[in-house]
């Protein structure tokens, strides 16, 4: 949809003289480009901000992220890595601790989501934190809802399918 000259603000005599060289049937709005080119050109630098940030400052913005999802301390993270020895408490694999979530290996911190379902539903309150786990665990459990009748019927199914 293309904006009528009055809704795009007030543009100035150089503006409306100059024709925009991404699409020169539109009105030219800054640096030789439409309005919808110059907003996506500013939205991609700002995106490569962020991740050039994130990627310089990515010990800082994990504690920050584990303390604001999770109301796990650089401390408390510190002492459950140190008391599990850097190890998924299911399946015993080795975790990267420097990977960013969603990668493998990646380590993931394990809560009950039942627990505190007023804060945004994706919040921790910090005290239904049960351990940090690998990314294949974690999202094993939430797959069956934490629920750990249907984890039993998954294990009885398993067993029961490698004896027939």
């Amino acid at each position: 949809m293309v904006k009528k000259r009055s809704q795009m603000g007030k543009l100035n005599k150089y503006q409306l003289s100059r024709s925009c060289t991404c699409h020169p049937e539109r009105e030219h709005v800054a640096k030789g480009l439409c309005g919808s080119c110059y907003r996506k050109t500013r939205q991609d630098k700002a995106s490569a901000n962020h991740k050039r940030w994130r990627k310089k400052n990515l010990k800082y913005a994990n504690e920050y992220i584990r303390q604001w999802m999770y109301g796990v301390t650089p401390e408390r993270f510190n002492k459950m890595v140190e008391e599990q020895k850097g190890r998924c408490l299911i399946c015993d694999q080795v975790m990267d601790l420097t990977a960013i979530s969603g990668r493998p290996n990646a380590l993931h911190i394990d809560h009950d989501h039942s627990c505190c379902t007023g804060r945004n539903g994706k919040q921790s309150c910090g005290k239904c934190v049960r351990g940090l786990l690998c990314g294949d665990c974690n999202r094993g459990l939430g797959s069956f809802h934490d629920d750990p009748i249907v984890l039993l019927r998954a294990i009885e199914y398993l067993i029961g399918a490698r004896l027939t």
